[in-house]
This record gives structure tokens, C-alpha cells and sequence, in this order.
């Protein structure tokens, strides 16, 4: 494979319906299927072109390790974006210097509580497009929920049927698949690139 995307898709197609994820939802564990999965991504990668994202954008998400946050992020690679994560407890400010210093164009939230610290920093982040909730429902023209993005980037697609495999053509092992940033314990955080071969 020549990126994660590529990686992902096939472990997808040869898995296919076996679970690919167990996770609990509701108080009880649920499996997700590899095919489920990877429509999914892909919804969220059609989505963010249909949004206007182009190759190499930042993308940030903030959360706890779940299935949305592993949607995303294969979907942030499958629009030729990159993920720049960020940890859930960074206070609102710690956010702002990240979202900032990476242009991150989007941020993908898990909570209204994540939610709430981009919504205080927004108006000093002119870059920053909006905020895509896992839960909850929007609170500000500036926000949609993963679901709404999900359907848009299926409508898209069908307008688009050759856009994904297109871009991820594209992606080669030296292009910057993700940013992760430093805790920044001696300082402002640094921002560790690391490429899809990486």
C-alpha cells in the first residue's frame, strides 16, 4: 500500500463483514463490522471534499479513543487532509495555540464539552471553518454533527464517483499523514510530523 488509507481499504475488503471494532454504546457492546467501517470513513472523506477541503489541510480532533475518532481520522487521510490530534484534556487556550499554529481548517469534537473550549476560542481563530460534533446537536451556525457530514458525503459521491479513489492515488509514503503535538511540559507545544510511511 502507498498510504494508511490503502492500508485500511484492502484490510477492509478482505475482512469485510467480520468486526473490525467491539465497542460499548448505550451500556452494551456492539460489534462494527470492517465494511461498516470503511463506508463510514469513506462518508467522512466525501464529506470533507464536499465541504471544500483540499490535500493537505489540517484537520484536528479532540476526544477520547473511540470508534467516531478512528472514522475520522481515516477519513481526514482519505480527503488528502491531515489529522492533527488533540489531547481532551488540553484546556481551551492550550487548544487555541494548536488549532492556530497548525491552520487546522476543522475540528472534529467528541462532547459538548469539547465543543464548549472551541466555541471560546473561535473568535480568535479566523482560520478555524467550524466544528463537527460526534454527539449532541449544533450550537452555533458554525457546527454539524459526524451524521450530517456522514450523509453529505454519500450525496456527494454519487455526483463524484471517482473523487476518492483519485485522491488517495495521490497520497504517496512521504506525504504528511499527521501532526501530533508534544505536551509541551518546557514550553509551547511542538508539532511532530509524521508521514504515511512513518
Amino acid at each position: 500500500a502507498r498510504n494508511l488509507v490503502e492500508l485500511f481499504e484492502r484490510q477492509a475488503a478482505r475482512q469485510g463483514g467480520k468486526a473490525a471494532v467491539k465497542h460499548k454504546r448505550d451500556g452494551r457492546w456492539q460489534e462494527v463490522s470492517w465494511k461498516e467501517m470503511a463506508r463510514r470513513a469513506r462518508d467522512v472523506a466525501d464529506g470533507l471534499a464536499a465541504l471544500g477541503v483540499q490535500p493537505g489541510e489540517r484537520i484536528s480532533i479532540i476526544g477520547a479513543t473511540q470508534l467516531e475518532w478512528n472514522v475520522a481520522d481515516v477519513g481526514v487521510m482519505g480527503a488528502g487532509a491531515i489529522t492533527v490530534p488533540i489531547y481532551q484534556s488540553n484546556p481551551a487556550h492550550e487548544c487555541q495555540y494548536i488549532l492556530e499554529h497548525s491552520g487546522a481548517s476543522w475540528a472534529f469534537v467528541d462532547s459538548e464539552a469539547q465543543a464548549a473550549k472551541i466555541r471560546e476560542v473561535l473568535p480568535r481563530l479566523p482560520g478555524l471553518k467550524g466544528i463537527i460534533r460526534f454527539t449532541g446537536e449544533p450550537r452555533s451556525e458554525k457546527e454539524r454533527t459526524l451524521e450530517s457530514l456522514e450523509r453529505e458525503g454519500a450525496a456527494w459521491r454519487e455526483a463524484h464517483p471517482q473523487a476518492h479513489a483519485e485522491r488517495v492515488a495521490r497520497i504517496g509514503m512521504q506525504d504528511t499523514a499527521c501532526i501530533l503535538y508534544t505536551s509541551g511540559t518546557t514550553g509551547n507545544p511542538k508539532g511532530v510530523v509524521l508521514t504515511h510511511g512513518n
